[in-house]
């Protein structure tokens, strides 16, 4: 996307530490160094080491995690000390100082790909889990998947041994892959180094920026806060009709294919009918997280009230809610590797038979999903089996998992539509196409009644 694609944030400083090391290091045919020169040239090298980028970042998490306490002691330098005393405080003397063990990130995770996995890895570094919410599982779950994507992008960076280094480290790695505040935030929280963060902070969500090598917006991650209906009780759910994610696939469709400008179009043609207040905070979010940067305020903007129409939530049970979004990640995730030969169709099979779905629209999800893959035109010819099955996941099952509608209603055309433009099941050419569809699902349909009467 050209517009979008080109915004580039300032450049990364150069390591200048690092270049100065190279630069300073002794080649292997120049002339021997006297005793002096080259304890200083060591105690150089180590200094520099130790300020690079990584280390810094490490630095800089530390301090702001240990507090205002530790940032008030007196920061007069030390007194100068001599090289060769230097040294004796880098270079162990003897065999039997303490060596601290480190692992990497990807050891911690190990192949952990959907949050119950994560979680269960994490183990006991999360402190702080969600009770009964549905608005609060669904924000912990969504935020462990994504901090791992940023972790195994820095799989090999290595952390401590032990709990509380543990918890830094990956912190750490947040900072690093410049992962957005607000999953910083929280997850700061879940390991029990900070406070809940406050409401205010919380209007963003984990909603942040993917970027491309250059620095420009390669589309959108995470999701935003929910304001737009009050929350039920803690056995009831805000459920979306439409899923987030399709809206977060459509978004990162159009930023995808087309320009600044497109995207500044779609929010003109919603601005009317977007509900006064949600469009107040959606406004003020956005203002607050993108600053003066126009393009990253109209995603931000167009992001936060799509998640928030609210005649696309409504009051359900939690426990239902919870169940078919789990199935629609494994189902993904199963028909996936089927298709790649990954797995086989028994195994496949089996997989379903034996998954254990905690509601009863999971459980005919799946007895339709065993009925479809017994029917001729799936099992003949049986070389191509495996592409049937993902063409009826795809066409049948996941619109049923990841379009929700009221009891006693029917998925709309509008909504299949929106459904299969985010996975490019549709391929839209014309952003007024998009325009026209996102102005009708963001509308009150009690307005469209009352223009009819």
């Amino acid at each position: 996307m050209a517009d979008l694609a080109s915004q580039t944030r300032r450049p990364v400083t150069e390591d200048r530490h690092a270049a100065a090391f190279q630069a300073g290091s002794p080649s292997t045919d120049s002339a021997p160094l006297a005793g002096g020169q080259r304890v200083a040239l060591l105690v150089r090298q180590h200094e520099m080491l130790n300020r690079g980028p990584h280390i810094l970042a490490l630095q800089r998490v530390a301090t702001m995690l240990r507090g205002p306490q530790t940032a008030s002691v007196s920061r007069r330098p030390p007194p100068p000390v001599s090289p060769a005393v230097q040294l004796k405080a880098v270079v162990p003397i003897n065999d039997d100082a303490a060596v601290v063990q480190r692992i990497q990130i990807e050891a911690l995770l190990g192949d952990a790909e959907d949050a119950g996995q994560i979680n269960t890895q994490l183990g006991d570094l999360i402190v702080n889990r969600p009770g009964d919410d549905e608005a609060e599982q669904a924000e912990f779950a969504d935020a462990l998947v994504q901090a791992a994507g940023f972790w195994q992008g820095l799989g090999a960076n290595e952390i401590g041994d032990v709990a509380a280094d543990q918890r830094l480290g990956l912190i750490a790695a947040l900072l690093e892959g410049d992962a957005p505040a607000g999953l910083q935030r929280l997850m700061r929280y879940f390991f029990g180094l900070a406070g809940r963060p406050h409401d205010a902070a919380r209007g963003i969500g984990t909603l942040g920026f993917a970027r491309n090598e250059a620095g420009g917006i390669a589309g959108i991650v995470g999701r935003p806060g929910l304001f737009a209906i009050p929350t039920g009780a803690a056995s009831q759910a805000r459920r979306h009709i439409t899923a987030w994610h399709t809206l977060r696939n459509l978004m990162n469709r159009i930023i995808a294919n087309f320009d600044a400008h497109d995207l500044s179009e779609i929010s003109r043609g919603i601005v009317d009918v977007v509900d006064p207040e949600i469009a107040r905070q959606a406004t003020d979010i956005a203002q607050r997280e993108a600053g003066e940067d126009g393009v990253e305020f109209r995603i931000l903007w167009l992001a936060i009230v799509l998640n928030n129409v609210p005649h696309n939530l409504w009051l359900g049970a939690a426990r239902e809610n919870i169940s078919i979004n789990t199935l629609a990640g494994f189902i993904v995730r199963w028909t996936d590797e089927l298709r790649a030969g990954d797995i086989s169709i028994e195994v496949y099979r089996d997989r379903l038979t034996r998954y254990n779905a905690g509601s009863p629209m999971a459980r005919r999800i799946i007895q339709q999903l065993l009925h479809e893959m017994d029917q001729p035109h799936v099992t003949e010819p049986p070389e191509t089996s495996h592409l049937a099955i993902y063409e009826i996941v795809q066409r049948e099952i996941r619109p049923q998992l990841e379009i929700d509608p009221r009891r006693r209603e029917h998925i709309s055309p509008l909504q299949l539509f929106l459904h299969e433009a985010g996975e490019g099941a549709v391929v839209v050419e014309e952003i007024g196409h998009l325009s026209r569809a996102l102005r009708d699902f963001v509308r009150d349909p009690a307005e469209d009644d009352g223009e009819q009467a």
